[in-house]
């Protein structure tokens, strides 16, 4: 510091090198992953395409290659995937039934120059690629006296979105003076309100209106 005439110094990490006839033996650097795949939940049956990306560098001037996995855990080695070969892997995933499915990328930083091992792997992170399923739920006010708000997990929703089976819907009527609920139609309310003004509906295996 020129201020003040002091000084302060940090130790680096240590290199090793092998010296075998007059020849310095160095390894490829492993590749360097700077963006991880994400995570993705699908409804079921959906049509929707996917696609997973990857960002790598390498430390050493090598050129990487990529080749993505598909496995049953975020343990296990899984299967190469065909034709899978790039940063970005786009595809239509099977929603035919619920569950989950992992994916992960294998980036190789390949250099030539270096006289050790010239090939250098790393993993990406395992993205987790859920089918749930879940269900439309529609709901609207018969009459122009009040209005309706529906919560899942405690936040509102709106008519047409889509809930995982099992979960719970809470219907909250709130009339306008003068005006009651009358009756509620494909729920039924909470049978402790005397005024009819809460409901729940618990998603089943179909469409819920």
């Amino acid at each position: 510091n020129t201020d003040n005439g002091k000084s302060e110094q940090t130790e680096s990490k240590r290199a090793k090198c092998h010296i075998t006839n007059g020849q310095i033996q160095s390894d490829a650097l492993l590749p360097e992953i700077t963006e991880q795949p994400k995570s993705k939940t699908f409804r079921l049956n959906s049509t929707e395409q996917l696609t997973l990306k990857v960002k790598a560098a390498s430390k050493d001037g090598g050129t990487l290659s990529y080749q993505w996995y598909k496995a049953a855990s975020p343990a296990a080695e899984g299967a190469a995937v065909t034709d899978a070969d790039k940063a970005e892997y786009t595809f239509t995933p099977d929603t035919s039934a619920a569950g989950i499915t992992y994916y992960y990328c294998l980036v190789t930083n390949t250099n030539n120059t270096v006289h050790g091992e010239q090939t250098a792997n790393k993993k990406s992170a395992y993205a987790a690629i859920e089918v749930e399923q879940s269900y439309k739920v529609e709901f609207f006010v018969d009459g122009e006296g009040g209005t309706l708000t529906a919560l899942h997990n405690g936040n509102p929703i709106k008519s047409g979105d889509y809930v995982k089976k099992g979960e719970k819907v809470k219907f909250i009527a709130a009339p306008k003076r003068r005006h009651i609920v009358k009756e509620w139609e494909g729920v039924t309310p909470e049978a402790s309100i005397a005024d009819k003004t809460y409901a729940i509906l618990t998603v089943g295996t179909a469409n819920a209106a």
